[in-house]
């Protein structure tokens, strides 16, 4: 009644009647209220978790001293002769027994119903996560893998892969450097992270792979496995490649351009320039370099006279007129 809630209880408690009504003897009826009064707290602390949406250690507490109680009531419904003479012995044994036989029972019942639904959450997220995860041995074959691991191998699940290695997916020499990979992690019990590799998938595609790998140790401290935690990175290596392209295009521009090309940021030093840029200005080229503040390449015009207009009185105003124009808007 506790787990099931009243139909659950309807039906125990019509087992457990039945039985103790055909053993029969002066405890029948009392044995009988017993069971009802049980059935009816079992389904009362049912309803109150489930209002509550859960099945707390403390309703069991409140429902075993309830059974327990009621033992001791239905022993008191014996006939009149038995209960002076039996009830101060095993009344209160009874009722020990009942409250620790339905907490403890319930306990291990809650301990696993808990159990099983953190077992059914993380096979959830491990089977439906976008990395790939995995378990092998030491012969290398697979324990254990998720959805991911079985689709990207042409596998319509799990349990298509468990037992089989990489060597029946996909034999090669490529195939034999990873198995000794992984038989160097299970011989040094060192781990490995973020190994990048490349592999054909099943339709015979070319992907780029990251693979983190850890040994897998049984409770005496041996390697008896590996683990592996391995993403998908072709996009990701598709990017860069595009952005290094890209880059490597921008470069040739601004070399090849016929104007000169500056960018300064906003604390005055040059962060990007064309060798136009550095030709354009014959006496101070050299020092105008990325990585330079715009006030050493002032400084530098006025030492060899490169500007014309510059004042030869107090030049060093004219040197922080400029460098201060850059904290305003303007070309």
């Amino acid at each position: 009644g506790f787990f099931s809630g009243p139909l659950g209880a309807l039906i125990a408690a019509l087992i457990a009647g039945s039985y103790r009504l055909a053993l029969g003897g002066p405890g029948a009826w009392p044995g009988l209220v017993f069971v009802v009064m049980a059935a009816g707290s079992g389904a009362f602390f049912h309803w109150y978790g489930v209002n509550r949406r859960q099945h707390a250690i403390w309703h069991l507490l409140g429902l075993s001293i309830c059974v327990g109680g009621f033992a001791i009531v239905s022993f008191a419904l014996l006939p009149s002769p038995l209960v002076a003479e039996l009830f101060p012995q095993y009344a209160p044994m009874l009722g020990g027994l009942s409250f620790a036989a339905t907490f403890l029972s319930g306990f291990a019942l809650l301990r696993s119903r808990h159990l099983s639904v953190e077992r059914r959450l993380l096979r959830a997220a491990v089977n439906q996560a976008p990395d790939y995860f995995y378990v092998k041995d030491r012969q290398g074959r697979f324990v254990a893998v998720n959805q991911g691991v079985a689709q990207i191998n042409g596998f319509a699940g799990p349990a298509d892969l468990v037992g089989r290695s990489d060597f029946s997916i996909s034999p090669g020499p490529e195939t034999q450097k990873l198995y000794e990979a992984d038989q160097e992690i299970m011989r040094t019990g060192v781990a490995v992270t973020e190994v990048e590799e490349q592999f054909p998938d099943a339709n015979g595609q070319l992907r780029w792979f990251s693979t983190s790998k850890s040994p897998l140790r049984d409770a005496d401290g041996n390697v008896i496995g590996i683990t592996g935690v391995t993403r998908d990175i072709t996009e990701r290596r598709r990017l860069e490649r595009i952005a290094a392209q890209n880059h490597s295009l921008i470069s040739f521009a601004l070399t090849e351009m016929s104007d000169g090309l500056a960018m300064f940021d906003k604390e005055g030093y040059l962060v990007l320039c064309n060798r136009r840029y550095a030709e354009s200005f014959p006496l101070t080229g050299h020092v105008r370099q990325p990585g330079v503040h715009l006030r050493t390449i002032l400084e530098a015009v006025v030492e060899t006279g490169e500007q014309l207009g510059v004042p030869r009185e107090h030049p060093e105003l004219w040197i922080e007129e400029i460098v201060a124009s850059l904290k305003h808007g303007g070309s």
